[in-house]
């Protein structure tokens, strides 16, 4: 990631349940863990960054959205589902834009006497420099039965 990783406030460690029991299981050479949990690093972490602990400076963000069921290289190939990933991200590389400002309308639906809500908005997700690597990544962790 070179210079998108050196100022920890920029940056997460991004895992699922998988990845963090493994990250919790990190030790020093004297036995001592490594990853801060919250009642070291302080509750006032979690509540501005989202993050539950952190290693080497940098918060640990939960996600049900990586994946649990990948090969050892890292891909999903349908037949060995043993490892899961850690990705550390860039949040200064990424960027939100919204297409459609968020609008709500609504209606009344007299036969059963109520209003209906409709949430609409345009977004896009992006990252900055598509030519750089704003993501590291961190495979075959395995899954711990």
């Amino acid at each position: 990631m070179g210079k998108y990783a050196l100022n920890p406030a920029d940056c997460f460690w991004l895992t699922n349940s998988t990845g963090y029991n493994q990250m919790l299981s990190l030790r020093d050479a004297n036995g001592n863990p490594i990853v801060a949990t919250m009642e070291k690093w302080g509750d006032k972490a979690t509540l501005v960054t989202g993050s539950i602990a952190s290693l080497d400076g940098f918060g640990i963000i939960l996600s049900q959205f990586v994946r649990q069921d990948l090969n050892h290289a890292g891909s999903f190939d349908g037949q060995t589902s043993d490892a899961s990933e850690i990705y550390l991200v860039s949040r200064k590389q990424w960027v939100f834009g919204t297409h459609r400002t968020p609008t709500l309308r609504s209606r009344i639906v007299p036969e059963t006497d109520q209003y209906v809500l409709v949430s609409m908005m345009r977004g896009d997700l992006a990252c900055l420099h598509p030519t750089e690597t704003p993501i590291g990544v961190i495979y075959d962790v395995r899954n711990i039965a």
